[in-house]
């Protein structure tokens, strides 16, 4: 989930919960993604180009 977030720009974190459980925080740009990282994705086009 970490390299995902991070290939559109973002970050993602996860952590133990005091009383139990995972707390996950993704952080993602609104703007998608960053021009110079579309290569890594499978069709080399953002999800919002047709």
């Amino acid at each position: 989930m970490r390299e995902r977030a991070a290939m559109l720009g973002g970050t993602l974190r996860a952590r133990p919960r005091e009383h139990g459980g995972f707390e996950v925080t993704a952080e993602l740009p609104l703007d998608g993604i960053p021009e110079q990282r579309r290569w890594e994705l499978p069709t080399g086009r953002r999800p919002d180009e047709n």
